[in-house]
């Protein structure tokens, strides 16, 4: 029993570093997409990179375990709560602003 624990710790644990690793990539790419000559090959590369790396890392972590995947996406959602609270919600009038000034 406290194996079980253990191993779902683990994959909680992972989950959370896949998260961070995908949530500061799209922070990083968001940030880049401004000052890009080709903001589109920018956004898609990154997409595909994020999004291969961590369902590579979930594969391998999770094991076709339904347990590991529920906590190691857990814990990725709680990566997204906690860098959109830290970041802040996005200023969509942004265009707006810039128009007016």
């Amino acid at each position: 029993m406290t194996e079980q624990i253990l191993i779902i710790a683990r994959a909680f644990a992972a989950g959370l570093v896949v998260g961070l690793f995908f949530f500061s990539g799209l922070r990083w790419t968001v940030n880049r997409v401004p000052g890009s000559s080709h903001p589109l090959l920018l956004i898609f590369g990154s997409l595909i990179l994020r999004i291969g790396v961590s369902l590579t890392a979930l594969y391998f972590i999770c094991n076709a375990d339904w347990r590991r995947y529920l906590a190691a996406l857990l814990a990725i959602f709680i990566v997204r709560l906690i860098i959109v609270h830290r970041v802040g919600p996005m200023d969509y009038n942004m265009k707006q602003k810039t128009e007016n000034t």
